[in-house]
């Protein structure tokens, strides 16, 4: 996405972007709902914990949930809800699904992962959740 705004702040941030993606990211092919394709260079972590918000502070922001599944983070490309939700991706950990967006800056999407609703969870024993 070239950069169009002349801002000082801006143009630095474009270039900390370039430089994180370059060693960072790697090449994902998105398998849209239309039956389209579309290429992204994404940040791939394998989950997304759930930020802590101190007690006593009031945060006007909602905590997102923890993404179990991962989590892609494409900088300086602000996708559309519409076109991503429902795509199919390669991850390491296999073939996961958009289930949600988030949007922590301007310039910035997650895209968060699970599974098909068909899919077979790991089975074992053992607490699932813990406090």
């Amino acid at each position: 996405m070239p950069m169009t705004n002349s801002d000082p702040f801006s143009a630095l941030l474009f270039d900390a972007d370039q430089a994180i993606n370059s060693v960072m990211a790697n090449g994902y092919q998105l398998a849209l709902k239309n039956g389209g394709q579309l290429a992204i260079d994404a940040i791939w972590d394998s989950s997304l914990q759930e930020a802590k918000t101190p007690t006593g502070t009031s945060n006007p922001r909602g905590v997102r949930a923890a993404s179990e599944q991962g989590v892609l983070t494409v900088l300086q490309n602000r996708l559309r809800r519409e076109d991503v939700l429902g795509a199919a991706v390669d991850t390491p950990l296999g073939r996961r699904w958009v289930v949600d967006l988030d949007y922590p800056d301007a310039t910035t999407t997650v895209l968060m992962l699970g599974l098909a609703g068909d899919a077979v969870l790991p089975g074992g024993t053992g607490e699932r959740f813990t406090k």
